[in-house]
């Protein structure tokens, strides 16, 4: 492990930031949290700065005192203001760190698919980070899942727990290859603890691969149900996701990018270098879904 360093996390009060914040600071960190309005957990070694990667004053005053950050903030689900998150927010994090002398950001990006406006957003922010002139690593996580309780992953065990016909948007074949919340954050953290891994692109995954189909039956196994899949025709789902994003575009309740993220073929999942550079075995999907369905199953 590295020396203990200050590091800004942004996204701090989201699912995967919670748990990176805690990791960080597990492993001797002190964490500048950055969240927007939701609590962080103010565990010994973490400070909570109120503030919105949107307002380049607020990124500036967290970032002070910090060697590095890790870029979480993000609008996932086609919001009116994702581009002003997604693309904005991350250039406010660049000037804050040629502002304050931080060289070293670990951008947390995507493999969604770029026909969306989550992945568009995602890939403009990843070419500022490229072009920064940063000591930067980019991360491309697949399906992040665990005890989340709004996330995708959370969604549909909800749906398995309680409906007799679960909605699966298009074929349900495209396969995701999920990892397990805790497995992303150390992969991330050591990441942060090695200079060999500036400069480089790493995809985090997990060793297994499932369709939405597949983890559906899963689930629903595990959970001790029965229900039937009611697979919808891309097309009528591609047009009811824009008709959310419409009706409700600060929160939708289903995106474009969910529906193309569901049925995206040929993903890359190959995890050879997150194994050899940075030592993290992804727990196994078998494993990661019984470690973490009990929970979420038992949420109002």
């Amino acid at each position: 492990m590295g020396e203990p360093q200050r590091i800004l996390v942004t996204g701090a009060a989201g699912f995967v930031g919670r748990r990176q914040v805690a990791i960080l600071a597990d492993r001797g960190h002190c964490v500048v949290a950055m969240a927007r309005a939701t609590p962080v957990s103010a565990a010994p070694g973490v400070i909570i700065r109120q503030g919105d990667v949107r307002d380049a004053a607020s990124v500036l005053a967290a970032m002070e005192g910090c060697r590095a950050v890790i870029h979480l903030a993000a609008a996932k689900n086609d919001e009116r203001f994702s581009r002003d998150v997604n693309v904005g927010g991350t250039a406010n994090v660049i000037a804050a760190c040629r502002r304050t002398g931080a060289r070293r950001l670990i951008y947390v990006s995507t493999q969604a698919d770029p026909r969306g406006t989550y992945g568009r957003t995602k890939y403009d922010g990843e070419a500022l980070v490229r072009e920064s002139g940063l000591l930067w690593t980019i991360t491309k996580p697949n399906l992040i899942y665990g005890d989340d309780t709004n996330g995708a992953f959370a969604k549909v065990a909800r749906a398995v727990t309680r409906l007799p016909l679960v909605p699966i948007t298009g074929p349900g074949r495209a396969k995701f290859w999920p990892i397990h919340v805790d497995d992303h954050g150390l992969a991330t953290a050591r990441i942060l603890e090695s200079d060999a891994t500036i400069g480089r692109t790493y995809v985090l995954a997990g060793p297994d691969g499932a369709s939405l189909t597949d983890l559906v039956g899963m689930m629903a196994r595990r959970l001790g149900r029965r229900p039937r899949t009611l697979h919808l025709p891309l097309w009528f789902s591609l047009m009811a996701a824009r008709m959310c994003v419409r009706l409700r575009p600060d929160r939708p309740p289903i995106s474009v990018s969910n529906v193309l993220g569901c049925n995206q073929e040929g993903v890359d999942h190959d995890i050879t270098a997150m194994r050899r550079d940075l030592g993290v075995e992804p727990r196994p999907l078998s494993q990661g879904l019984d470690e973490v369905l009990g929970a979420l199953s038992q949420t109002p």
